[in-house]
């Protein structure tokens, strides 16, 4: 996984993210709105009713010059054999196209969507094709409260930004491109335009343009709800280097967030159930399990790097964020993170209680922490300054 791209076709003028730095609210310069990004609407599962209200364009690839409606074209969407059904129009084997015009709107089950919206029947997806700064308007209340304070959505801002950017300028690079650069879920981060408030407007509009670069590239701006005293090394979580802006750093903010502190219980049944097909694959002949245990390459560290796990017929280990990601593809109530204390088996009724902390895989920007520092007189730059420590802040456009 590449970290960082370089912003060499961009106008960025820099400035650091450190103690006291110079503001940059409310400058906007030409092309503001930002670049196109793509967002695939995982979220926005077929069959679903699409509708546009007034004229649109709607473009089928290999059908020639686009098609134009002049009435409001609504209908179910269906995907079958790589074709793509919209009402009484298709099936179409190429991708379809719709953009509003003279002031239009689209709307995806009474959601409305700006810009375009692409259907793809090769991969059954929808791409949802926005400028990003109205993209980053739908993100901010999906992923933060509106009553949070202005520096912490101010940063929340900037962060998704970044990350935005840094995932599409990656597609733009990459050998055969790709189709979108971002989904609508926690996977990327939370896109609801439904949710859009003019709040956030304004928060949007005063950071317009900016993001956080390391180093003079762009680099993955990951941010999580809590991290429960400290947040996580990238080289740990995912396949990174060591790496300064994402190295981790000491949290005493979140102390008091809803999830600091966790316990979940989970039967050996369905942890069974989770590994199953990750030991068929390794050639484990799985028994019941008896112990789990979590590892750490450092004494003192907060996240597990592995978990061992001790059954009737042997022991293993595996990846904290393997088993977590497991556990909550099978798990009711899931497994908050990998900052996991101890786990206790209780051979009563054979269940195992997880011990731990924090909410989410813990990289970069802690969201209840970043409220916290907002809580106590700390600006936006300061809060970028401690989550992303060496990070400067750079105008895009």
């Amino acid at each position: 996984m590449r970290r960082a791209i370089g912003l060499a076709i961009l106008a960025v003028a820099a400035s650091s993210c450190a103690r006291g730095g110079r503001e940059h609210l409310g400058r906007q310069g030409p092309g503001s709105a930002g670049p196109e990004v793509r967002v695939w609407l995982r979220q926005v599962a077929a069959p679903f009713d699409l509708s546009v209200e007034g004229p649109a364009e709607i473009v089928v690839e290999g059908e020639g010059a686009a098609t134009q409606f002049e009435e409001s074209p609504t209908g179910r969407v269906t995907f079958a054999q790589e074709r793509v059904a919209w009402g009484t129009r298709g099936p179409f084997r190429g991708r379809v196209r719709i953009r509003s015009t003279q002031g239009g709107t689209i709307r995806i089950n009474s959601v409305e969507y700006p810009g375009t919206i692409e259907l793809r029947p090769d991969a059954g997806r929808v791409i949802n094709g926005v400028p990003m700064e109205r993209y980053l308007a739908g993100v901010l209340f999906a992923e933060m409260f509106s009553d949070w304070p202005d520096a912490t959505l101010r940063a929340q801002t900037i962060a998704s930004r970044t990350f935005a950017l840094y995932r599409l300028k990656r597609r733009e690079q990459a050998e055969g491109g790709g189709s979108y650069d971002v989904d609508d879920s926690d996977r990327s981060q939370v896109y609801r335009p439904d949710r859009i408030l003019p709040k956030a407007w304004r928060i949007v509009g005063e950071t317009a343009g900016l993001v956080l670069t390391f180093r003079g590239q762009l680099f993955e701006t990951f941010f999580h709800s809590t991290c429960g005293g400290h947040t996580a090394p990238a080289d740990q979580v995912f396949a990174y280097p060591p790496f300064s802006a994402l190295g981790g750093v000491a949290c005493p903010y979140c102390g008091d967030a809803p999830h600091a502190t966790w316990r979940n219980v989970i039967h050996e049944t369905l942890i069974r159930k989770a590994l199953d097909r990750r030991t068929r694959e390794a050639g484990i002949a799985l028994g019941r399990i008896e112990s789990i245990e979590p590892v750490r390459r450092e004494a003192g560290a907060l996240y597990a790097d592995y978990i061992r796990i001790v059954h009737e017929r042997g022991s293993f280990e595996i990846k904290a964020e393997v088993l977590r990601a497991a556990l909550n593809g099978v798990a009711q109530d899931p497994l908050k993170s990998v900052a996991i204390d101890e786990v206790r088996r209780t051979s009563s009724d054979d269940t195992f209680t997880f011990i731990g902390r924090g909410w989410g895989h813990g990289l970069g920007l802690c969201q209840y922490g970043a409220r916290e520092m907002a809580r106590r007189g700390h600006s936006y730059l300061e809060i970028l300054s401690h989550y992303y420590p060496g990070a400067t802040l750079a105008r895009a456009w």
